[in-house]
């Protein structure tokens, strides 16, 4: 078995015969036993300090395409309201140095609906005088796509140990990875979230057996003179929250108030919640639980502002030990 010792050899020798390596080249030289973000942290150093240039391929070809684009899309711009341009820039991420969003989340940004948001897409590249600018915008579409980014990234995303600044910050580039990180992390950053936006008291207790919540968050209200605790369910998953899931949330939350003193339930949820499910919103908040989705996510990372010295909440307390 190779040693990170000899990989890094073999790829230091393979980039000073070559000049430079691909990001790709690199991936593909490291074995899958060692690949890890410490180990490709110390093979992008050597590389560095070797003068080795590690060149992005995939970057290069998306600059180029986008001073192609500049021109195209003026032109199809020009044609379109306001509305419809805004949509394709956010939907695309055109020349907005933000990653393409989903209908949903536009809607939610625009204040529209997400079917007022789909409806303006298609009617923007209908209205596009001719194919060719309609190619384009697609052919950019898909490079900017979850699905054609780096598989590399992806796998170094899927082995991240622990929240760190840095993370956050390529969350906000490409928010499609969200599904990538592991889920303890995925609730570290729930957590960070709460921390981040004035909750003085929040801790990660999904292994502990003094709850059945997964973050722990509370924050004094000046106005009622108390403590207000929440009981946050994160779930980051493909499928969607059925009812079953917001009835066991609710249920628990009220066998523990008594106990620890829970006021409201919040129920994060990447994928959603069913369609059809059996309680209304106002029902909901009349139980005490609120349900939050992808882009309630998306609204509170774009929002984050990291703490001066790194994260708000960079080694969270784990169970309920010391509240009164």
């Amino acid at each position: 078995m190779r040693s990170k010792e000899d990989v890094i050899r073999r790829l230091v020798r393979e980039g000073t015969k070559q000049r430079s390596l691909s990001y790709k080249h690199v991936s593909k030289g490291i074995p899958n036993s060692l690949f890890t973000p410490e180990v490709l942290d110390d093979v992008y150093t050597a590389l560095h300090e070797s003068g080795i240039e590690v060149i992005d391929e995939e970057a290069r070809e998306r600059r180029r395409l986008e001073r192609d684009l500049q021109q195209a899309l003026k032109h199809v711009f020009s044609q379109l309201t306001p509305f419809q341009a805004e949509v394709l820039r956010m939907r695309y991420g055109v020349f907005s140095g933000n990653p393409p969003m989903s209908h949903e989340v536009v809607a939610e940004f625009l204040g529209r609906t997400p079917a007022a948001v789909k409806r303006a897409e298609t009617l923007a590249l209908r209205n596009a005088k001719t194919t060719f600018d309609a190619r384009w915008i697609e052919r950019f579409a898909a490079r900017q796509t979850p699905e054609a980014r780096p598989k590399a990234t992806s796998r170094v995303i899927a082995e991240v140990s622990r929240l760190t600044p840095d993370l956050i910050r390529h969350l906000k580039k490409d928010h499609s990875q969200l599904l990538d990180i592991p889920w303890d992390v995925f609730e570290h950053l729930v957590a960070e979230f709460f921390a981040a936006k004035g909750f003085d008291d929040v801790r990660l207790v999904g292994r502990s057996t003094d709850t059945a919540a997964d973050v722990f968050a509370s924050c004094f209200s000046d106005e009622l003179g108390t403590t207000l605790r929440v009981f946050v369910e994160v779930k980051r998953t493909h499928s969607t929250v059925g009812v079953e899931v917001i009835e066991k949330v609710y249920g628990a939350m009220m066998a523990e108030r008594p106990r620890i003193g829970w006021h409201a339930a919040l129920i994060v949820s990447l994928a959603g919640f069913s369609a059809g499910r059996r309680y209304t919103p106002t029902q909901l908040s009349l139980m005490g639980v609120e349900l939050r989705d992808k882009s309630d996510l998306l609204r509170w990372l774009m929002d984050y502002r990291p703490n001066e010295s790194g994260l708000w909440l960079p080694d969270p307390l784990t169970t309920l030990d010391g509240l009164t």
